[in-house]
């Protein structure tokens, strides 16, 4: 079986926690997070962990503040001069 550990965020899990893969979600502050997979065989346990950065999330970049108030894509409804 495995087990899936992360300094931060969190796994998807309910389906693949004691598989050999697993969706590791970030968390939404920035830094650095090391995530660790344990392989376990009876009485033997191998571990490999790595380090993930997370700088920031792709919508905080691109999305306006009018999506999150549920007012619609920026721009929408409004006609272009020609």
């Amino acid at each position: 079986s495995y087990e899936w550990t992360a300094t931060g965020g969190t796994f998807e899990g309910f389906r693949t926690q004691n598989l050999f893969e697993n969706v590791w979600v970030a968390p939404t502050q920035a830094g650095t997070y090391e995530v660790t997979s344990t392989a376990i065989n009876g009485k033997n346990r191998s571990s490999r962990t790595t380090l993930m950065n997370v700088t920031r999330y792709f919508f905080d970049h691109f999305q306006s503040p009018n999506i999150f108030a549920g007012n619609g894509w920026p721009g929408w409804g409004r006609t272009q001069a020609t």
